[in-house]
């Protein structure tokens, strides 16, 4: 176990095996489960530059996942929206990319602040970093909470 709640497995790369996942970006992960108090899935976290998704971005392009400071999360219990929120309480996770088709929310330790958000087909859109114009930037329709 990396954490309380988290194994090696679950940050090691779905490509080879292998973990390089940074141990300070996956305490925060761990913080960020304590304080919401239920299960977070990992469903991507340290990715080797092998990695299919990886070798999909043109090169040169900067990914967190390869420096073991990325994940994509999603928490079945909590909606996309309160998930949203509570990564809102670390600023230490700069990186914040959602994905409301797939219902998941890529976090990250990179240096500076980036916001993005996934179309339907799984590209990167441009989004404010606003909850509100999530929708009109993906495309995506929101059940009324």
């Amino acid at each position: 176990m990396l954490t309380p709640n988290f194994s090696v497995d679950e940050f090691s790369c779905k490509h080879c095996g292998v973990c390089r996942a940074e141990m300070s970006f996956v305490r925060l992960v761990q913080k960020l489960r304590d304080e919401i108090s239920r299960p977070l899935e990992i469903n991507s976290g340290f990715r080797c530059a092998a990695h299919p998704v990886e070798r999909s971005k043109p090169p040169g392009t900067f990914s967190a996942h390869t420096y073991g400071i990325a994940a994509d999360i999603s928490c079945p219990s909590l909606s996309l929206k309160a998930l949203f929120n509570a990564i809102l309480q670390h600023p230490e996770l700069k990186g914040l990319g959602i994905n409301p088709w797939q219902n998941y929310i890529h976090i990250d330790a990179r240096s500076k602040p980036a916001r993005w958000a996934y179309s339907l087909m799984g590209a990167t859109v441009p989004w404010s970093g606003k909850w509100d114009d999530l929708g009109e930037a993906t495309g995506f329709i929101f059940k009324v909470e």
